[in-house]
């Protein structure tokens, strides 16, 4: 059995102009990212509502006035047979409450499109992967 399965409903099109910094106010979301030890900032999906790529990007964060690197999910969560397009966050080495907070970001390099998984273990690993990769992208 594989750790995860490929979504039947992948797309491509165009990806985010580069350089260019999106905004959104942090927004409460149902914290399961946080439940899972990844804990995430719920944004508006409707300030990348042209990048028709849905999956995980490497990301630039800035909020007030520092800048961290970040793991952005574009898209639906498909393990929780969800259809709604979401866009989370996880900025990495932080851990501060930003709700109402606006964030600015910019995408960087494609990691992967969505998966589907086979439970929570392969979910986390996942992730953690997933961290690696946005800390290591250029």
């Amino acid at each position: 059995m594989s750790e995860a399965k490929r979504s039947q409903n992948d797309s491509s099109g165009t990806i985010a102009t580069p350089n260019q910094w999106y905004s959104s106010i942090v927004q409460h979301g149902d914290k399961y990212g946080r439940t899972l030890g990844f804990p995430t900032a719920n944004l508006d999906p409707a300030v990348l509502k042209h990048v028709t790529e849905d999956g995980v990007y490497a990301c630039t964060v800035h909020l007030g006035r520092e800048k961290y690197r970040g793991a952005l999910y574009l898209g639906p969560r498909i393990v929780l047979h969800e259809t709604k397009r979401v866009l989370e966050i996880h900025i990495i080495n932080f851990a501060q409450e930003v709700y109402g907070e606006t964030l600015q970001f910019q995408l960087g390099p494609f990691i992967r499109p969505p998966l589907d998984f086979d439970d929570l273990d392969a979910l986390k690993a996942q992730f953690a992967r997933d961290i690696a990769a946005a800390s290591a992208a250029p």
